[in-house]
């Protein structure tokens, strides 16, 4: 059974089970991708479940948002207009199309959206900020700016409110009032970064240079990417007659633009499947910024899965070195010495991310696969736990659990997860081949037999689901079934070793020497 850890794809197990899984499990399983910063996979997986089910609106909700998060306005634009043609009241569908509609240069369009869903408990905050927002745009000023001094006092503690009466107060030439706001902002969310962006506008508005540079070296510690904060900073030097700086921070913006842009291109090629092209441009991409850790995580992953796994290895812990907390970095450089061999250090990865709180469900999958080759059964299926209860609606993690369940010795357990990964896709080889395997340990033959019967027509390639067919037609007296078997399994794997073992047993049984002494034959030209 040890070639059950096959299945276990690290990062790319995401879609390949929608034959017949459950719907609702489809979509929970889709959000869990996304909470996993899975979006391709994700996306991937809600087109599929639309197309299995066109009345579902969350989907396309979730779907319009992914869309709109990689600036493809016109398809975000259509999921949110079929998602409201679906469900009028749905109000993340309405809040999407308003935003949508904002990022087009639509403000009228959106603050009708928005305005809908003002009193929205779950995303009323949202909306009516930019609401707020297109008023001023549309240029009702006035408007704008009371319904924004309301909003402040209505909601104290909300820091978006604060943010877009400091600008309403900065458009007016009032500083002070302004100022107060945007600082207010900070305060109440410091990890907001346009509010760094209205603080910097203050301060240039004011002349204060040295404010500029203090409020951009700090929105820099949010993302230290941006080449609007190397700009400001090259200004504010060039104020302060620090032109050396100055110049320095012009090219570091030049070299941030650069990046970003190629790094798009690179994201499209990857969407493509031009491996070759994706890498020469990710290439290009963290030459112009080293910094770009996602750039160098994407690289090691193309580098990986080519199975160039010195270069892998470079990649990921360049995008380590970049941003020490990024999960794909961690799991990929875990992954890449786990494929070279290099247990002790692979688990040395897979402990340093658990230490910076990467806890995604690809990481305790990793994490189990490498104790399983340590021996160590009852720690990976703890670890395998882990990642199911992260992403509890994935047949390949709960067959996975359910093999290492029964490495340990928990056959109940086991079953359990291989019926609850069949109930959420019956096509689920692994659940099927597993559940064989446990019914044969405790004398079922019949669920067996059935078992390795559904795996083998699933994935007639799986040599598994042969080898335990096999086995179990033997073990019930049905030699003749055996031997087809035998032969199924032989005709779709020429190089399977047990089957081709089986079969000249069962010649000898019958008597038949000649073709047992063939098949041993061959058995020998192929060193076994």
């Amino acid at each position: 059974m040890r070639s059950a850890l096959a299945f276990l794809g690290l990062l790319s197990f995401a879609s390949s089970f929608l034959a017949a899984q459950d719907l609702d499990s489809l979509f929970r399983r889709a959000a869990a991708l996304v909470n996993a910063s899975r979006p391709s996979e994700a996306e991937e997986l809600l087109r599929a479940l639309i197309r299995r089910d066109a009345a579902n609106a969350e989907a396309r909700v979730l779907l319009g948002f992914l869309c709109l998060q990689r600036a493809s306005l016109s398809d975000a634009e259509k999921s949110f207009k079929e998602a409201l043609d679906l469900r009028p009241e749905h109000s993340g569908a309405r809040l999407g199309l308003g935003l949508t509609w904002d990022r087009q240069g639509l403000p009228l369009r959106a603050s009708q959206e928005f305005e809908k869903i003002l009193d929205d408990r779950s995303v009323g905050h949202r909306a009516r900020a930019h609401w707020i927002y297109s008023l001023f745009v549309q240029g009702h000023d006035e408007d704008a700016l009371r319904e924004a001094r309301e909003t402040v006092n209505r909601f104290p503690y909300v820091a978006d409110y604060h943010n877009i009466l400091g600008f309403l107060y900065q458009t007016r030439g009032r500083p002070k009032e302004s100022f107060r706001e945007f600082l207010r902002s900070v305060q109440l969310d410091p990890r907001n970064l346009p509010a760094y962006f209205s603080l910097i506008g203050h301060a240039k508005t004011e002349r204060d240079w040295t404010a500029v540079l203090e409020w951009a070296r700090q929105a820099l510690s949010l993302d230290r990417n941006h080449p609007l904060l190397y700009q400001e900073m090259a200004e504010a030097y060039e104020k302060l007659g620090r032109s050396a700086e100055a110049e320095s921070a012009r090219q570091e913006a030049q070299r941030c633009y650069q990046a970003e842009i190629l790094y798009t291109r690179a994201c499209a090629a990857r969407r493509g499947l031009r491996d070759g092209e994706a890498e020469s441009i990710l290439r290009e991409c963290v030459a112009a910024n080293p910094r770009l850790s996602q750039a160098w995580a994407d690289l090691g992953e193309l580098l990986r899965r080519n199975h160039r796994l010195e270069e892998a290895q470079r990649a990921f812990l360049a995008a380590l070195e970049a941003a020490p907390g990024n999960p794909i970095a961690h799991l990929g450089l875990a992954a890449t010495l786990q494929a070279q061999g290099k247990e002790v250090e692979a688990l040395a990865a897979y402990q340093t991310a658990l230490r910076r709180g990467v806890a995604t469900p690809d990481l305790h999958a990793g994490l189990a696969s490498l104790l399983l080759d340590q021996g160590k059964a009852r720690e990976a299926a703890a670890q395998m736990l882990l990642a199911v209860r992260a992403l509890p609606d994935a047949p390949d993690l709960l067959s996975y659990l359910g093999y290492l369940r029964q490495e340990v010795g928990a056959e109940a357990e086991a079953v359990e997860s291989f019926a609850e990964a069949l109930r959420l896709d019956p096509q689920q080889v692994q659940a099927h081949v597993g559940r064989g395997y446990a019914a044969l340990s405790y004398g079922d033959l019949n669920l067996a037999l059935n078992s390795f019967r559904r795996a083998a027509e699933v994935d007639p390639s799986n040599t598994e689901a042969w080898r335990g067919l096999i086995r179990a037609q033997r073990k019930a007296g049905l030699r003749a079934e055996a031997e087809t078997s035998c032969r199924n399994c032989l005709a779709r794997n020429p190089a399977e070793t047990e089957c081709r073992e089986q079969l000249a047993s069962l010649r000898v049984e019958a008597s038949d020497f000649k073709e047992a002494v063939q098949e041993f034959q061959t058995l020998l030209r192929n060193g076994k």
